[in-house]
Order: structure tokens, then C-alpha cells, then sequence
């Protein structure tokens, strides 16, 4: 699988207005054939993947991948066989490769994927009438909604028991040494770190708390304006974010709810305005974070939020709550007082 660059200067022809009319952006995966050559439909699929449910740049990178693997199984070990040409033999085969291999075995959740891949292709390769019928098997299943049982179809084989994996949380005193050590550039004592060379400390504490306080996704928060943010009212402890259908996943519009602290550190007066070099405005309507990335080429960073972390398990806690490496597992856990106050 590749990514298509747009720096085509060395062409004749203004490259990268051509790929613009044919919907191709910067970065967008494509996939080429054992040969080199470029399947024009597969590839028209992987850059329509947004206009059928999947809109993440992410997922469509993690579909372009699967079904390349998929190929790539079906050219070694079937044959040479194209993915047109794929049946239900050749996906059980393809499943006993990837599943039951031992040493090489990939997760449920990744297989499930792969299949979400290859169905939504089917559906995509059917509609465009490129394909007669279906190539793989389905089943049916009951699932019981609001409005009563519905029927479902699914894939054969897909894995309906996919492994449980234990939840780790973080307590909120843990994430809180994180930010502060790991974005703001403080020691563990609270006082500035001198070797710190970060210019944003402040803007990705707030970006980190809009998250961790509202449930809101990286794309969602880092999409927000200024302007968007609710006001600070002193009868309510929250405020009203309302998310657009453009910026949410599957393009469902929904409201979040920002505590008053949050609010205060993330509003124009004391975060765009603060007389501090790293937050000046320029009186533009501005974003209200980018993701921020915590890492750094040395590793320095990453010693430093460890060993503070190390030490403040070591005074509050002697068995320790999981931090899991030093970096916010799938939550955190603390007293939902904090987050609303």
C-alpha cells in the first residue's frame, strides 16, 4: 500500500490539480497489483470509502491496508488469484492464516475489521455493478432493538466472540501529573522544569482536559473554534457544546457538556488573551488546540513522565493504580466532582 504525495512539480501538467478533480488529497492510500500496475476500481472504492460510512482518514487507511493483505494472500498461496475472483475457499483460507496460525495470529477485533472491509467493498463493487453476485457467504442474525427484533445479515466468518480485554483506568490525580509533567513541563513538585523546551504547554493541558472531562474525539476538539465555546454562566457548572454533524463520527450532531473549570482555562480572556508569549493572539478566530503530540527523538520526555509518575505512586499510593506507561490508558477514573468544577 502507498500514499499519494502531491508534489508533482516535476510533471508537465499541473499534477496536483488533476488529482484534486479525481478527489485524490494529499496522503490518500492506494494500493498497486503484484505487478505494479494500478486497479483503477479498487482504488476508486478506497477513495469513495468516505461517502459509504467511512470517514475517519484512519479507517480508510486500515481498510486499504486489509484488503491489500488480502490480495497480496490470494497472488502467494492461491493461485495468483485476484480479489475479483475471490470465493468463499478462498476467504476460509485466508482466515486460517490469519487466525489459527499459531505465532501470527491477529486479534478478533482486527479480523472483524478486515471482514467490515471486504463487505462494505462487496456492497460498494454490487452497487457499481462490477461484480454479479455476492462472493461470500452470509448469515442471519437476530438483534433486538427499541422496536423489536430485527433480522441482520452478517459475514460467515466473522468472529462473533471477540476476545475481552480488561479496561485500565487512570486515577484523576495520576492524569493530572501526566498533563502537568508531560505537557506543561513542570516537575512533580509543581515548579517549572528548566531543561522544558515546549511553546505550547498551556494550549495542549487545556486541549488534553477538553478531552478527558467531555468524551469529545481528537478530530471533534481539535475542529472547535473559540467562538464556539459555550459562556461561563454562574448559575450552571456546565456548558452546552454542541458538535455538528460535519465534525462527529457517522455525522451524528450531539452535545457535550464542559465544566466551568475547563471553560475558564479554554475561553478567549485567559487562554487566547493571556499575557504569556505562548498564548498570544493574533485577533483571528483560531482553533482551540491541535492534537498535541507528546513525544520527542531523545526519549527524554518520556523518562521524565515516567519517573514522575514512579515517585508520585510511591507517596500516594504503595500499590500503585495502573498507569499504563505513563500515558492515559482507555480512561480515567476519578471524582466526576473534579471534572464538573
Amino acid at each position: 500500500m502507498y500514499k499519494t504525495s502531491v508534489d508533482v512539480g516535476w510533471l508537465a501538467v499541473d499534477g496536483a490539480a488533476v488529482l484534486d478533480r479525481a478527489g485524490i488529497g494529499e496522503g490518500m492510500p492506494f494500493v498497486l497489483e503484484p505487478d505494479g500496475s494500478y486497479d483503477v476500481h479498487l482504488n476508486r472504492f478506497i477513495r469513495e470509502l468516505a461517502t459509504w460510512g467511512a470517514r475517519s482518514e484512519h479507517t480508510r487507511a486500515a481498510y486499504a491496508r486489509d484488503l491489500m493483505l488480502f490480495g497480496r494472500f490470494l497472488h502467494q498461496h492461491r493461485g495468483g488469484r485476484s480479489i475479483w475472483h475471490a470465493d468463499q475457499e478462498d476467504l476460509r483460507a485466508y482466515k486460517r492464516a490469519r487466525r489459527r496460525t499459531p505465532g501470527f495470529e491477529v486479534s478478533a477485533s482486527t479480523w472483524n475489521r478486515f471482514i467490515a472491509a471486504l463487505d462494505k467493498w462487496v456492497a460498494w463493487a454490487m452497487h457499481e455493478r462490477l461484480l454479479d453476485q455476492r462472493p461470500f457467504r452470509l448469515l442471519e442474525k437476530a438483534v433486538f432493538t427499541p422496536t423489536g427484533p430485527v433480522v441482520v445479515l452478517h459475514n460467515a466468518e466473522r468472529e462473533l466472540d471477540e476476545e475481552s480485554t480488561e479496561v485500565r483506568f487512570l486515577s484523576y490525580e495520576d492524569y493530572l501529573l501526566w498533563r502537568d509533567v508531560g505537557l506543561r513541563g513542570q516537575l512533580p513538585s509543581g515548579a517549572a522544569d528548566p531543561p522544558w523546551r515546549g511553546r505550547h504547554g498551556e494550549r495542549n493541558a487545556v486541549f488534553a482536559d477538553l478531552l478527558v472531562c467531555t468524551g469529545m474525539r481528537l478530530q471533534e476538539a481539535s475542529s472547535l473554534l473559540v467562538t464556539e465555546l459555550p459562556l461561563i454562566s454562574p448559575r450552571r457548572l456546565t456548558g452546552d457544546l454542541h458538535l455538528a454533524a460535519t465534525v462527529t463520527k457517522r455525522r451524528r450532531a450531539r452535545t457535550v457538556y464542559v465544566s466551568r473549570r475547563v471553560l475558564h482555562r479554554a475561553g478567549a480572556d485567559s487562554y487566547l488573551r493571556r499575557k504569556s508569549p505562548e498564548s498570544a493572539c493574533s485577533g483571528r478566530h483560531h482553533r482551540v488546540a491541535a492534537a498535541p503530540r507528546v513525544r520527542s527523538a531523545s526519549g527524554v520526555l518520556r523518562s521524565r513522565v515516567c519517573r514522575a509518575a514512579a515517585l508520585r505512586r510511591a507517596r500516594t499510593s504503595p500499590a500503585g493504580q495502573a498507569a499504563a506507561g505513563c500515558l492515559p490508558a482507555s480512561g480515567v477514573r476519578g471524582d466526576q466532582e473534579r471534572c464538573a468544577g
